[in-house]
Order: C-alpha cells, then sequence, then structure tokens
C-alpha cells in the first residue's frame, strides 16, 4: 500500500519546541574515531557569554523547554559554569553531556556540575572493555576516567544517564555493558555512528545484521528488566515500526520523522542553526548573530526537509511503504550514511520483515 499525501507545512504555532542542542565548544581532548564533528580544536570566534545570554533569551520565548550542551567536550570551556548558570536565570533546564575524562580526574568538578542542577548528566561509554573504549577514544585511560566520573556523579546523588555509540568495535560488548550498568538506576542510551567526520571509516560502520541485532538486544532488554533496573532506549536512528522488536526505539510507533526544526534545534558554538547538529553544514538555517533565533525558528521557509515534507522525497522502498508519510525515512543522518541519500533506510526494521 502507497500513501502518497502531500501535507501542507505546518503552522508555526503548531511547533512544539522541546529540546536545544547546544555544542558549547568544539575543543576536546580526545579524539573519537567516529566524532561527527571532527572536534579537537574550538571553532574560530565561538559565541561569547553575552551571545548566549541572548540566544537563551531567545529559546525561552520560542518556548523550548531544555538545552542539552555537548562539545567538543564542554568542559574544556572555560566557563562551561557560567553558560549553564546563564542558562538557568533564563528559566531553561539543562543538561551536560560529557567524555568524563576530566570529571574523572578532578573530584571537586563533580561538585561544581551538580550545583547548576542539571536535569540528567551523560556521560559516553563507548565499551566494557578498557582497550576497546580508549581505542574508540583515542586515548589511553579514557575508560577508567568515564567510569570513576560516572561513580562520582552517583555518590553526590546526581542523575546519570550512559551514551553508547556503536559501530564494528564495541557492538559485541552490548551484553556486558548492560551487566555493568544494570541495577545502578543509570539510564542507558544506544545509538549508532554514522559516516560523518573525518575520522570515522566506512568499514566501522554496523552491518545490516549487526544493526538489527543491536535493535533485539534493546527490545529484549526493555522486556526482562525494569526501568528502575534498566531504564534503556535506542536513538532516533533505531527501530522503526517492527513488530518483533517494538521496544527498541525510545520513540515505539510514536514516530514521526526527523524532530529537527518541529520539536528540537541545534546550534553550534559559532552560532550556526541546524534542525539537529548531526546533519551536514548544507542543512544549515542560519547564524544567530546575524538574524534572531528567534526569527530563525520562526521563518515559514526554515527546516523545510521536516516541516514541508513530500512523499515524493522517498526513495527506494520507502517510497512505496506503508509508514512513508509518517516515518519520512527514519532519522536523515543515519539513511545518509546506509544509503547515500536523506529518504532512503534500507536497515529499516520493518523493511527487513522484523
Amino acid at each position: 500500500m502507497t500513501r502518497r499525501q502531500h501535507k501542507k507545512p505546518l503552522p508555526v504555532d503548531l511547533y512544539q519546541p522541546s529540546c536545544a542542542v547546544y555544542e558549547m565548544t568544539l575543543r576536546c581532548n580526545l579524539r573519537c574515531i567516529h566524532c561527527g564533528a571532527t572536534a579537537g580544536t574550538a571553532r574560530a570566534a565561538e559565541l561569547t557569554l553575552d551571545e548566549i545570554r541572548v540566544m537563551g533569551r531567545d529559546l525561552k520565548r520560542c518556548k523550548f523547554k531544555l538545552v542539552a550542551l555537548i562539545g567538543g567536550e564542554i568542559f574544556c570551556r572555560k566557563d562551561w559554569y557560567d553558560v549553564a548558570r546563564v542558562l538557568k536565570d533564563e528559566g531553561l533546564g539543562h543538561t551536560f553531556i560529557t567524555n568524563g575524562l576530566l570529571v574523572g580526574k578532578k573530584p571537586a568538578l563533580v561538585d561544581q556540575i551538580l550545583a547548576t542542577g542539571p536535569t540528567v548528566v551523560g556521560v559516553s561509554l563507548d565499551g566494557a572493555r578498557a582497550e576497546t573504549h580508549d581505542l574508540i577514544r583515542g586515548r589511553s585511560g579514557s575508560h577508567a576516567a568515564a567510569l570513576r566520573a560516572i561513580e562520582r556523579l552517583l555518590d553526590r546523588g546526581g542523575n546519570v544517564s550512559v551514551i553508547t555509540t556503536l559501530n564494528r568495535l564495541n557492538v559485541d560488548e552490548l551484553p556486558l555493558l548492560r551487566d555493568m550498568l544494570l541495577g545502578r538506576g543509570i539510564g542507558w542510551q544506544i545509538q549508532v555512528a554514522s559516516i560523518n567526520g573525518e575520522r570515522f571509516k566506512k568499514e566501522l560502520f554496523l552491518t545490516r545484521e549487526q544493526y538489527h541485532g543491536a535493535a533485539r538486544f534493546i527490545h529484549e532488554c526493555s522486556v526482562e528488566y525494569t526501568k528502575r533496573e534498566l531504564p534503556i532506549g535506542g536513538s532516533d536512528d533505531i527501530g522503526y515500526f517492527s513488530k518483533s522488536y517494538p521496544h527498541c526505539s525510545v520513540n515505539g510507533y510514536g514516530w514521526y520523522g526527523c524532530k529537527g526544526g518541529i520539536i528540537n534545534l541545534g546550534i553550534q558554538s559559532n552560532g550556526n542553526v541546524k534542525g539537529c547538529l548531526s546533519l551536514p553544514d548544507a542543512f544549515v538555517e542560519g547564524n544567530i548573530r546575524e538574524r534572531s533565533l528567534y526569527d530563525i525558528w520562526n521563518d515559514p521557509e526554515a527546516f523545510k526537509y521536516s516541516r514541508q515534507f513530500d512523499t515524493a522525497k522517498l526513495q527506494g522502498a520507502c517510497r512505496t511503504c506503508l509508514f512513508g508519510q509518517q516515518c519520512k525515512g527514519g532519522c536523515i543522518d543515519f539513511a545518509v550514511s546506509v544509503s547515500g541519500h536523506p529518504y532512503e533506510n534500507p536497515y529499516c526494521l520493518y523493511q527487513n520483515g522484523l
């Protein structure tokens, strides 16, 4: 069955802003092989604290509720604490996403982090084995530091989430990671490395079978364990309308295509605005130094790829899929990684009869 409905753009007032992801800096103390931004050195002329304050006001004015602070490595930016406080003063919630290296080395940093009142602190953990994690992260000792960061945050009563990015080097360690996290009240987000970035080799991208195996793993954990024992979910790049593994995605059957420009927003450290920071620079909608964030968000001609989606854009099996209008080909970043096209996803569970 084919559904070839052509929806009109949603009225601006029907957008439901939720989370903005702000890349505080591109400076980083690791060299992760899967980093889509190829982080390491700070971008030229990253936003100042005064510019961030204006950004925060506009986010609040647009009715965003939460800002996820990411890098690079956020704690490599010297005024990270002030950034968090500025956003909090504007009435915005915030989360931190860190590789844990500095947090694991500097115990006093934990109290400073928690003093800002984050909703959650996400720590990247890409292997149960130190050699796997350190290889992926490009630095010896990074695994031990990440584990120390998790322990210190938990000891201080912090709400902790672990983020694991899958590739062929670590996908087989999912059961070992599960055993490390089980029963500790730690949330676990599993996502898939994409082909973006200069350091990732295409031969490390998951095979179709590995991808489906990861979906099965997430589903089985969701069925076997309570949310108290192991809160687990796949990111937006895993799942879509599966009969066999309906619990593999945090969205389940509620997936309505890329949320960039609908409820989510991404802001690079130089002020560039995208619907999602995983998207390539061709998706930049403007820069907040040249045009206010409020005006960019409320421009009816912005974020056309999601706000003005047309099923004619779908390719391959997605083009004739029953869920094509709703799914929109799944996560754009993942679709490009597997097919080279933003609206074709041959790894889709539904397409593969799962």
